[in-house]
């Protein structure tokens, strides 16, 4: 097939530059940035940021191959400003945005668990002979399946296996992250870093 693997999708090769920009030497003001590994969700937030600057004369990007997950960005602005620094400055305002998302999302799930997890909670050695027995043996009563005193509708025994999903996920993906160096060095590990574990992300993934 002529489908690349898929973490090409998202691994940057080494010795590679994220952007890389070069000016438009016909239009004045203006220069075409090439974002690699992105696709239409950066550049289309990219370009609507743009837009939204009295200073930019025109945004637009493209995706030149639907197997090549690389962005190509075209700005052209006002003698007032530069390209680079429009582009900068839309980035740091996206940055600050999304900043903002996290922390409302944050609030708001930390008031939601304060719903439905109770404020007396054992530990995970406490609960797991509870949890075994409520998957081999589930409880009829409704009173005894739900967690909070307010109506809530998570069972314990989901909340509980839930945070053993995300540790073996954890766990496992650290092992194969440090497989996957000693392989690339000679069975010495010397650093993990963040792209071994988009290497291994993909097959972690489907095991998943």
């Amino acid at each position: 097939m002529n489908a690349p693997d898929r973490f090409d999708v998202f691994y940057l090769p080494p010795g590679s530059q994220k952007m890389k920009i070069t000016p438009d030497t016909k239009v004045q003001n203006a220069a075409t940035f090439e974002i690699l590994r992105e696709d239409h969700t950066m550049g289309n937030v990219i370009r609507h940021k743009l837009l939204q600057e009295p200073q930019v004369i025109f945004a637009g990007y493209k995706v030149p191959h639907p197997l090549e997950h690389n962005v190509i960005i075209r700005v052209q602005t006002t003698n007032e400003t530069k390209p680079e620094a429009m582009v900068a400055k839309a980035l740091n305002d996206l940055i600050t945005e999304v900043g903002y998302l996290r922390t409302k999302f944050m609030e708001d799930l930390g008031r939601a668990r304060a719903l439905v997890i109770p404020r007396e909670q054992k530990s995970m050695i406490e609960q797991e002979p509870q949890i075994m027995q409520g998957i081999q043996q589930p409880t009829r009563e409704p009173a005894n399946t739900s967690v909070g005193n307010t109506g809530g509708v998570v069972r314990k025994e989901a909340l509980a296996l839930s945070v053993e999903y995300l540790r073996i996920f954890t766990v496992q993906a650290v092992i194969r992250a440090t497989n996957e160096v000693k392989d690339e060095v000679g069975g010495s590990l010397i650093r993990l870093e963040v792209t071994h574990l988009e290497k291994i992300a993909p097959q972690l993934s489907r095991d998943f």
